[in-house]
């Protein structure tokens, strides 16, 4: 199909894909138990990119805006679905049906690939979804680098100023901090860059992690010990 028509007008009406889109989401609690704990989602980028391969193995065209799973079978219309609630709970049955668009909204337009990362292996890719998680798979990666460039680079560092309450030390160069962060993890086998705002880093397409940078008023402190990832399904890069 075709990019859907972001700015198609939509109105309620009866769904044609309700009980499909609730036996896909009672398909991927069997395939993927890991990313529920009953019916709290664990991984909502996993759970986006989850029912979206199902819904396609049924033939049907989904994909996910950040806010909704939109669901076809032709260009011509589409039906919205809000099949997450605002506390991460899996949620079916006709409440999750909002409206149905004309002409199709999806499949989204993303654009063109970012070009391949210098220094690794995987070809380019771009998410489809992404979300928060306490702790990521990297997690102790992530923070092996961190130690090793405030033992390695020093001089990126001031330790006389620390963020209150925490053993973060003011960053000078955060530009430096991002790349060396990176370049760490790129010798760790990873496939890592910096963007400017945060650190992404994969060894697959299908679990990528971003590791969030923090600040605090007219600073920036290592995320050492607090980064939350978050999980971009597929890969952002």
């Amino acid at each position: 199909m075709s990019a859907g028509n972001p700015n198609a007008p939509c109105q309620r009406e009866s769904s044609d894909f309700q009980n499909q889109v609730d036996e896909a989401i009672r398909t991927l609690q069997g395939e993927q138990p890991e990313i529920f704990d009953g019916d709290q989602v664990k991984s909502v980028g996993a759970y986006y990119v989850g029912l979206i391969k199902i819904l396609d193995r049924k033939g049907l065209c989904a994909d996910a805006d950040g806010e909704e799973l939109g669901v076809a079978s032709s260009s011509g219309w589409n039906e919205q679905f809000d099949v997450l609630s605002s506390k991460n709970g899996a949620r079916w049955g006709p409440v999750s049906y909002r409206a149905t668009c004309y002409p199709s909204t999806v499949p989204i337009a993303r654009g063109a690939l970012p070009a391949q990362q210098s220094g690794c292996s995987l070809p380019s890719s771009q998410e489809v979804a992404c979300g928060r998680e306490p702790y990521g798979q990297f997690y102790e990666d992530v923070e092996a680098a961190i130690t090793q460039i405030l033992s390695m680079r020093p001089e990126l560092f001031d330790f006389g100023q620390w963020a209150p309450g925490t053993d973060f030390p003011l960053v000078k160069d955060i530009d430096a901090y991002h790349k060396g962060v990176a370049d760490i993890m790129t010798t760790k086998g990873y496939c890592a860059k910096a963007d400017g705002e945060e650190i992404a880093a994969q060894e697959g397409h299908e679990r990528p992690e971003r590791a969030v940078r923090r600040r605090s008023p007219g600073k920036v402190h290592p995320a050492w010990g607090r980064h939350l990832p978050r999980e971009l399904l597929p890969a952002a890069f």
